[in-house]
């Protein structure tokens, strides 16, 4: 059996994390893009990048946003259906952006 410890000792257990929605979105096709020689990659994931930045300045219910070259990860904790609705609309919101 695995268990993870923090560092005063106590176990976490699931039962303690709060539900959250987790989300990971990635660009399909960035390798052969730069494989090709040319500034296509870069410049596809500058402008993920850009949408990326804009779209969190309006998300309220992500708590947190990772961005890396070509991938973004996303954690927004949810209570209600409604937070459910208000955090898919989010990322609906990003994923017209990005795509």
């Amino acid at each position: 059996m695995c268990r993870a410890i923090l560092k005063n000792g106590d176990a976490i257990r699931m039962s303690n994390w709060p539900d959250s929605i987790v989300s990971y979105i990635d660009l399909i096709g960035i390798r052969a893009q730069v494989d090709s020689g040319t500034t296509r990659a870069s410049n596809t994931m500058r402008r993920m990048h850009q949408c990326v930045a804009d779209a969190t300045r309006k998300m309220q219910r992500h708590n947190y946003v990772y961005l890396l070259n070509d991938c973004v990860l996303l954690m927004a904790p949810v209570d209600t259906g409604e937070d459910y609705r208000l955090v898919m609309s989010e990322l609906s919101d990003l994923k017209g952006c990005v795509k």
